[in-house]
């Protein structure tokens, strides 16, 4: 039997935080494997956004793509590729945190 916390852990905000954490100190300290390992870690989050009925939730498939080629952009030493990419994943779970809150 599956605990009754496990998804939440998964699919919510505690895996969110510890990605953006991940990708944030991945790009900041040159780790482009830190900055994959939070990419995977917001991909079980954009896939429950996906299947929602919140407007542009498609676009929740495009944050695991963008710490994709963040971890890209770490490895190649392009920071400002990196940091963009990064700051678009904020805006994305920034804007999505914004319509799930206006719906409560």
């Amino acid at each position: 039997m599956i605990p009754q916390w496990w998804p939440v852990l998964v699919f919510g905000p505690p895996a969110v935080v510890v990605a953006l954490i991940l990708i944030f100190l991945g790009i900041h300290r040159k780790r482009g494997g830190w900055v994959l390992a939070g990419a995977v870690l917001i991909l079980p989050f954009s896939y429950y956004l996906s299947g929602t009925n919140l407007p542009g939730s498609i676009l929740a498939f495009a944050m695991p793509v963008l710490g994709l080629i963040a971890s890209i952009a770490v490895r190649s030493e392009r920071a400002g590729t990196a940091w963009a990419s990064a700051g678009l994943i904020a805006a994305l779970l920034t804007w999505f945190t914004g319509l799930i809150l206006a719906r409560l």
